[in-house]
Formats: C-alpha cells, structure tokens, sequence
C-alpha cells in the first residue's frame, strides 16, 4: 500500500513540474537592442520582439515603437525610469464603397504617465479595417490599448468606418469611433446625417455628411484627430478627409490620425485625404476615388482613415482599408556616471621621479574624453583625451613629466561622448615626487 502512494505521489510530481516547466516557458521575456548612438542605454526587454523597435535619439532619450497587431504585448519599465511620455493611435476606419464615405482615424492620445520601474504594460495596438463591399457596413479600426499604469487603462478608440450605398437596406451613416467616418448617401439621392461625436480621450471628430440630392453621390470625408471631415461644397468632388495631428515624438515629426476623403461616381474627383496642417510631408490618409478607381492604403502604423470609393454606373469597388494605429513610447534613460578601474602611475608606482617620463593610466566602464590633473591644473597634452576600447572598458594613458618636488595629487575627469551621462572624478592618487635617479 505504501508503496502505491509512493507511486501516485512521483507521478503527481511529476505532472506538476511538467505543468510548471511550459509556464516558465511561455513568461521568458524577450529582449529588444537599441540602434542609434551609444544605444546600449535603450536596449528593452517586451513580451514579445515582433513588431518592437528601440532607438537612442541624437539628444539621448529613447523612443521604443510598437506596431504589431496581430497580438497583444508586454513593456517592461526599465530601471530607475518614473515617467514616460506615450503616443497611442487608434486602428483607422474603413471608407465605404459605391460612392461611399472616408473612414475616420483612429483615436490620437500624448502626454505624460508615471510610471513604476519593474512593472509590466500591456500593450495592444489596433489594426485598421479592411476595406468592404457596398453590402457590408465599413467596419471601424481596432482599438489601441495601454493598461498596469498606475492611472488606469488607456485606450484609443479605432476609427469610425464610412458610410455607403447598400442593397441591403445597411445604414449609410458613418459609424462612432476613435473619430466619426463621413456620411453616404441613399440610392436615391437623399442625405445621411452626420455622426455625432463628443471631444473625450481617445475620440477625435465628426465626419463629414453628404449633400441632399446629389446626382453624382459625393461622400462626405472622415474625421480626423485635428478636424472634422468635410461636407461635399458641390456635386463634383467627395469630401475632403479631416486633419491628423504632427507629432515629431520618435524624432522626426510625422503626421498621425487623419480622415480618409469621400468617394463618388465616375468621371469627377474623389476627397483629398486629410493632411497636418503647417507640417510639410502631411499626407499619409487614404484619398476618396471615383468611378472604379481602388482607394490606395494610407500609410501604416498612423491612424489614418481609410478613402471612400466610387462607382463607374455598373461595378463596385471596395472600400479604402485603413491604416493600423501604434505606441510610441519616450523617456530620458537613467544611466549611471564612469566607473573608474584603474587610475594609476605605471606599475602602481606611488613614487615619481622629478622631469623624469612616466606614464599615468585611467580605465572607465564608459566611452568617455579624460582629462589628467596635477594639483587640479591640466597637464599640457593630457585634455579631452579619447579612451581607447580595451576589451569591456575604455582606457586612455597620459605621460607625466614632474615638474616639482613632494607631494603632488593626481586626478582625472571622464566626460562620457554619449548625451546624457554625467562626468565623474577619479579618486585622488597622492603620489611623492624625489630627484632623478641618474643624470641627464
């Protein structure tokens, strides 16, 4: 009997370290390098390294990118870091088909957290909506998701889909979303309504509607995180999308959340896309087409509502998908002065001879400038000289001629090349200076 315990107990053992061993596996982090300048300092450890990128800007904060939709993340807050400034974009809404309207851009949030080093972040980042046939309703972008901040969660609404023509009886209304998808109209000429959307977190503007009874259908554009999308101004062009909103967060300002353009029929001039306004490269939502002409897809991983297509009076297009939404996240890295190893005369002498050559040595952990001291005035030839790579550590080397008699003190200051990172002094080497050993 006991020997049947024994038994069920390994086995349970067993079963249980097994059970054990695959949850250690699927919790093993993944780590991200840093590109840039001296990008060590911006190395990440996340969930998962598909779709993450981290770089060391030229002033030396970090900027760690997430742009992966197809599942969510983890962001483990580095070291010694209590805030962070986040961008967080919504999916873009889908444009509508047969003269249908722009989709409105994803939700545009920035600013400021606090935050607690160690912790975990979920991230999810919304995908835009793909683009539709006129008997589907356009589907709105995916949201983007940031939670564990000590604020609560944060969540960028993905953007509302466009209104179309149907034959099914399916609403030519713009949808809710992150910002309002532009209106369509009835087959018989008739307008939609505008979506209504209140300014809150995470939402940004109404789409455009469509004039009553316009013979050539134009569509009204998607809004955008800076604007309403627009109202067709006449029968002959598709409302223009609304305006994102620049960002220059990851070091180069680019333009994010704007409304896609509004489609009609053939032979006339679909919606502009949104723009940013002020910011010279500032298109990158999807353009309202006519006829049969395919929407293009707005650039990715910017929020941007997708163009509403036309019709040619026989075959439909699809809709303009919408761009996928993303989080950006930007902070100054903790990092920790030169540690010096090795501050010395050659040998570890702590006797010189006077106007007799002698070597001094300083060994830093950090690419660093050293500057070499006597009773703290420089010695000539020994400013701002670059630390040779040795190994792990960096060393420069300075010759030392005495000039004077007794007791002298000998330091040195390493001023690391990387931004950021303050210079520190080597502790004090007292050292007696006695005569020449021999004659010139």
């Amino acid at each position: 009997m006991k020997n049947r315990i024994t038994a069920r107990v390994s086995i349970f053992v067993l079963i249980l370290g097994a059970f054990n061993f695959v949850n250690t596996e699927q919790s093993i982090a993944a780590n991200v390098s840093a590109t840039g300048t001296n990008p060590s300092a911006c190395d990440q450890v996340v969930g998962s390294a598909l779709g993450v990128s981290a770089q060391r800007l030229a002033n030396g904060d970090c900027v760690v990118k997430f742009t992966d939709t197809s599942a969510s993340n983890t962001w483990t807050v580095p070291a010694n870091i209590t805030s962070a400034t986040f961008l967080i974009i919504g999916g873009g809404g889908a444009g509508g088909a047969r003269s249908g309207a722009g989709g409105g851009a994803g939700g545009y949030i920035s600013g400021t957290q606090s935050l607690t080093p160690g912790n975990n972040l979920g991230v999810t980042v919304g995908a835009g909506a793909i683009g539709l046939d006129r008997n589907t309703h356009a589907s709105n972008g995916s949201n983007t998701i940031v939670t564990g901040l000590s604020g609560g969660t944060i969540t960028a609404l993905g953007g509302g889909g466009g209104g179309g023509a149907s034959n099914s009886g399916i609403s030519r209304s713009g949808n809710n979303g992150g910002s309002g998808g532009g209106s369509g109209q009835l087959e018989s000429g008739n307008a939609n309504s505008t979506v209504g959307l209140a300014t809150v977190a995470g939402r940004g503007n109404n789409g455009g509607g469509a004039p009553a009874a316009g013979a050539n259908w134009p569509a009204g554009g998607g809004g955008g995180a800076g604007s309403a999308g627009a109202t067709p101004v006449n029968d002959s062009k598709g409302g223009n999308g609304g305006a994102g909103t620049a960002n220059a967060i990851t070091g180069t300002n680019t333009c994010y959340a704007t409304g896609g353009g509004g489609g009609l029929n053939v032979g006339f001039t679909g919606g502009d896309a949104g723009t940013c306004p002020t910011f010279a490269s500032n298109v990158n939502g999807g353009a309202g087409t006519s006829g049969s002409l395919t929407p293009a897809t707005p650039v990715a991983n910017t929020g941007a509502g997708g163009g509403g297509s036309g019709w040619n009076g026989a075959a439909d297009t699809l809709g303009g998908s919408g761009a996928s939404g993303v989080v950006i996240i930007s902070y100054t890295p903790y990092l920790t002065p030169p540690t010096f190893s090795v501050f010395q005369l050659a040998g570890g002498a702590t006797i010189a001879a006077y106007r007799t050559a002698i070597a001094i040595t300083a060994t830093v952990n950090i690419a660093s400038k050293i500057t070499f001291r006597v009773n703290g005035k420089v010695l000539p030839g020994c400013k701002n000289k670059t630390a040779a790579v040795s190994g792990s550590d960096y060393t420069a080397t300075c010759v030392w001629r005495p000039s004077n008699r007794g007791s002298v003190a000998l330091t040195a200051l390493a001023a690391p090349t990387g931004a950021g990172i303050s210079s520190s002094t080597a502790p004090q080497l007292n050292i007696r200076v006695g005569n020449r050993t021999a004659s010139r």
